[in-house]
């Protein structure tokens, strides 16, 4: 009868993790793949698709980054890049070219001395050539550098043409240093395309630092105009002060550091009523504020002329 009985079943072990009952999250171990996490992402992403038109357009954007991150990643890897760069600039360059973005003309303006060939050459841009295949500023700074050019903008004008604005520079006066007679402009610097026989009428200046100070001196000179055409020679004096040089009579007339202009336009009313430029005299000196000093040459005599401030002549 025992063995007609049945065995009782053995008791079920229970589990050291309780089971999540229904309607509860089950927690997944941090220890094992994040696949299940990924899979239910992409499931919401489709179920959500499926009922809205954002999620529609959510996961076809992300389906799409995706897919251009791969095939970005692939050019990049295997080179192809540089090759579809330069396939796209010569097709679009060519599709240009067809439709007429061709260099016909060329245009300067302001050109004086300086010859329109010359500025071309140096542009660079022929008839013909693609309208945008220069670069502006190289060109423009090719211009710039032309002997006669002080400044020029060159700019494009669509659909055939390239216009070039060009500012002269203008000579001021001739600069003589190491015994070399050189044409300065309104900057003191040399002109090197400018030869000095052809610029005889300007003022000429001598000694070191005369070029950078010229301009200065020549803006002083007009407070006594009969004495500045009477000047032949504009000397520096230890690159503080000037000296004139007169043309008839040689004479030599000695400024101050400063005030020169105030002390010419003395020099020039007692001119005016004593005429002592017409005299026989080396050199008058105008360094003192309160007086003026003439020495004669030695074969005129030894008789030394002192205007002293307030003084009558």
């Amino acid at each position: 009868m025992a063995s007609i009985m049945r065995r009782k079943p053995a008791p079920r072990r229970e589990s050291s993790t309780p089971r999540a009952s229904k309607g509860q999250v089950r927690r997944v171990s941090p220890l094992k793949p994040g696949l299940r996490n990924a899979r239910n992402w992409a499931t919401a992403h489709m179920r959500a698709a499926t009922y809205s038109r954002r999620g529609a357009l959510r996961m076809f954007s992300v389906i799409a980054s995706f897919t251009l991150f791969i095939l970005f990643s692939g050019l990049w890897l295997g080179g192809f890049l540089p090759d579809i760069r330069n396939n796209l600039d010569e097709y679009s360059r060519t599709r240009l070219i067809a439709m007429g973005f061709v260099v016909d003309h060329v245009d300067v303006v302001g050109e004086g001395r300086i010859l329109e060939n010359e500025v071309q050459a140096a542009l660079g841009i022929r008839p013909g050539d693609y309208l945008f295949e220069t670069d502006l500023r190289a060109a423009q700074q090719r211009v710039q550098s032309l002997p006669w050019v002080n400044d020029a903008m060159v700019r494009r004008l669509w659909p055939d043409r390239y216009v070039v604005h060009i500012i002269e520079r203008r000579p001021m006066a001739m600069w003589q240093s190491e015994q070399q007679l050189r044409v300065i402009d309104t900057d003191g610097r040399i002109i090197e395309a400018a030869l000095p026989e052809d610029f005889a009428a300007l003022p000429r200046f001598i000694g070191a630092g005369a070029s950078q100070n010229a301009k200065a001196f020549l803006v002083s000179m007009t407070s006594a105009p009969l004495i500045s055409e009477q000047v032949d020679l504009i000397i520096r004096v230890g690159n503080r002060r000037w000296d004139l040089q007169l043309k008839d009579s040689g004479a030599r007339i000695l400024l101050p550091e400063n005030g020169a202009d105030k002390a010419l336009l003395r020099l020039s009313k007692y001119h005016d009523s004593h005429r002592i430029l017409d005299l026989d005299i080396e050199t008058i000196d105008l360094r003192l504020p309160d007086r003026m000093i003439a020495r004669p040459r030695q074969d005129a005599g030894s008789t030394v002329y002192v205007k002293r401030k307030g003084e009558a002549a």
